[in-house]
């Protein structure tokens, strides 16, 4: 717990001083910014991290294979595998973004420039269990089949 509030007190203190500047992430303006501001006082301190005591960064180098799908399997294949464990996991977009404004940070995880990040995954045991349960029927409205004829030949 300790590395990942070390991580998050500098990533916070350089979102904070980015904002000072009107400097915002991609997709995120001033409004989405005040309001994660907002709801760390009614929702949780943390809204950046989403209080996650754990954080997975996948990331593959561009130029070789498929970095974009290679990253998307390994993250889904992950929140699979916490599933299974009884761990929580969410994909975060906000501090994805935050990240690609902070090299220095970056530089800091030892991500190389040259890798392409997709998605950041926090995850650890959650706060409230969710009952999930299985879906035995589903509304065959909900079912598009296709039906070819053959009245072409």
């Amino acid at each position: 717990m300790e590395q990942i509030d070390y991580f998050r007190n500098i990533a916070y203190r350089e979102m904070e001083r980015l904002a000072a500047q009107g400097l915002y992430p991609e997709g995120f303006g001033k409004e989405a910014y005040e309001d994660m501001k907002r709801w760390e006082k009614t929702v949780r301190p943390d809204m950046l991290f989403c209080g996650a005591p754990h954080i997975l960064i996948p990331h593959a180098p561009l130029g070789r294979g498929e970095p974009v799908q290679d990253v998307v399997i390994a993250g889904t294949y992950f929140e699979l595998l916490c599933a299974s464990r009884g761990l929580g996991a969410v994909m975060m977009t906000f501090p994805l973004s935050v990240l690609n404004l902070m090299p220095e940070i970056k530089a800091m995880l030892e991500i190389p420039e040259e890798h392409y990040i997709g998605m950041m995954i926090g995850f650890g045991y959650p706060q409230i269990p969710y009952a999930r349960g299985t879906q035995r029927t589903v509304e065959q409205k909900r079912v598009h089949r296709l039906s070819f004829t053959n009245s072409d030949t």
